[in-house]
């Protein structure tokens, strides 16, 4: 028999033999590890060479699916590319096609047959539809800070939050309309709305203006149309397109009626002619403070008129502005390209104006620089002027007729300008300074030429007569001119 013990702490089998009848017995004891050697290195060789016909298979068919992948990987990335391309292909044909629409280019009858508007769900050219026509605000922005990929996503996720808030209460469609800042909602089955419509309008759009500025941090504004037959659509949108202008005049998160819009702008307008010349007047007598005043007031009274009539103003004003620096470039007071920068004042395009506030900034801008150019060269120019008034009373003080119109008279002026621009330089009349200049030739040859009587000096000083210079050097000095020479016989001066 057999049995397994442990002898000496190691394993050990112990067999052993007892011969029948007999004293003696047979005893054998063999350590485990000899018996079960073999197999255990049977075992692993087996493992060993498993594991190795598994690594060397594994790896030639990652190696042989590779290059099988390959040609079907390129395959599959043609086609997702192909994909992309017609799945932005339509999506572009279909935004082209609601443009079309709302231009008035496509035919609605034509567009619904054809299935594109299924989104809608429309039943007829008759079923009641509404525009909105929304504008992110300060777009110039976005134009500055992002390439036109990074503003198309914006347009983008702009357009989706408008739908997905419409699509709870109505079918919608939102039509980019043409990569500027402005996106067109179209809404049908208007008429499943439960709260009264202008109330769920105003509800969505301010739901639409939370989430964009908290998601987007972008403002809106929005210019909301009446309800129109589908038919009539390229109508509805000229006719809200044309009240969207005055949200030049809105704030943000405003909301403007199409119909209440026009009604109230529908006024005859007359343009204010005789303000503006009021204007340019101010501009050339470098009056900034009322040529702004003037300008603001006639551009903000047209908020109340239609869209054109702002931008018949706004034009009229520009091209106002534009012809008093041509004039004054024909005159040669501007010079380029000093004025070339006020003339990219101007406004180009009336409808891409954050605010009416901007437009009037950019032409207080405007007149603000003419304005200064005008007083620097006037300046120059004045100078020279009063310059030249000096250098004549220098020369001719000492002569009797010297005087105001004389003095005007040798520089080309009239008495009054050439008076009224030499006291705003000096601060002093040209006759006080002639007066002045006379006084100090006297005291001179009262001092340094005693041989001299005070006929002669005030002959030579140009004072008219003798008794009218003692009277004016008495005023002047609180003495005769000989109490002044006597007093003053050591040479000095009072």
């Amino acid at each position: 028999g057999y049995f397994v013990t442990y002898i000496d702490g190691e394993k050990t089998l112990a067999s052993y033999l007892r011969p029948g009848g007999e004293d003696w017995q047979y005893l054998r004891l063999t350590p485990y590890p000899l018996i079960t050697g073999d197999i255990d290195q049977a075992i692993s060789s087996f493992l060993l060479i498993g594991f190795a016909t598994i690594a060397v298979g594994g790896l030639i068919s990652f190696l042989f699916s590779l290059r099988v992948r390959k040609p079907i990987g390129e395959i599959y990335q043609n086609l997702e590319q192909l994909e992309q391309e017609s799945r932005k292909n339509r999506s572009g044909h279909r935004q082209q096609l609601f443009r079309n629409l709302l231009y008035g280019s496509e035919n609605p009858e034509a567009v619904l047959k054809s299935g594109t508007l299924n989104g809608l769900r429309l039943k007829g050219l008759d079923e009641e539809c509404l525009l909105v026509l929304v504008r992110i605000r300060n777009y110039r922005g976005l134009y500055l800070g992002y390439d036109s990929d990074d503003r198309s996503l914006f347009r983008y996720a702009v357009a989706n939050v408008a739908a997905e808030i419409c699509s709870r209460s109505v079918c919608a469609e939102v039509v980019d309309m043409g990569g500027g800042s402005h996106l067109t909602l179209i809404l049908t089955h208007c008429e499943n709305v439960d709260l009264p419509f202008q109330e769920w309008v105003n509800s969505c759009l301010q739901e639409i203006t939370f989430s964009v500025s908290q998601a987007l941090s972008l403002e809106l504004s929005y210019t909301v149309s009446e309800l129109f037959p589908f038919q009539n659509i390229a109508a509805a949108y000229r006719i809200t397109q044309e009240a969207a202008g005055h949200q030049l005049f809105c704030k943000t998160g405003d909301i403007l009626w199409a119909k209440q819009v026009l009604e109230r702008n529908s006024r005859h307008y007359t343009y204010p002619q005789e303000r503006e010349e009021q204007m340019v007047e101010a501009i050339l007598s470098s009056n900034e403070e009322q040529a702004d005043a003037i300008m603001r007031g006639v551009i903000l009274e047209t908020e109340e008129y239609s869209f054109s009539v702002v931008n018949l103003v706004v034009s009229r004003i520009a091209l106002s502005l534009l012809g008093v620096v041509d004039d004054l470039k024909s005159s040669h007071l501007l010079e380029s390209p000093e004025s070339d920068l006020v003339e990219s004042y101007a406004v180009t395009h009336l409808a891409e104006e954050e605010s009416i506030e901007a437009v009037v900034g950019g032409f207080e801008k405007m007149i603000h620089e003419i304005v200064s150019l005008l007083e620097n060269k006037r300046n120059a120019h004045h100078f020279v002027l009063v310059q030249k008034i000096s250098d004549i009373i220098q020369k001719t003080f000492q002569d009797p007729e010297c005087c105001l119109d004389s003095v005007a008279e040798a520089v080309g002026l009239s008495p009054a300008y050439a008076g009224k621009l030499y006291r705003r330089y000096t601060l002093k009349s040209v006759a006080e300074t002639i007066g002045e200049l006379r006084m100090e030739q006297a005291k001179r040859l009262l001092l340094e030429n005693r041989k001299l009587t005070i006929s002669e000096i005030s002959a030579r000083t140009g004072f008219s007569s003798n008794s009218y210079f003692s009277k004016v050097f008495r005023k002047e000095n609180g003495m005769t001119p000989n109490e002044y020479r006597n007093l003053n016989q050591s040479g000095g001066n009072s």
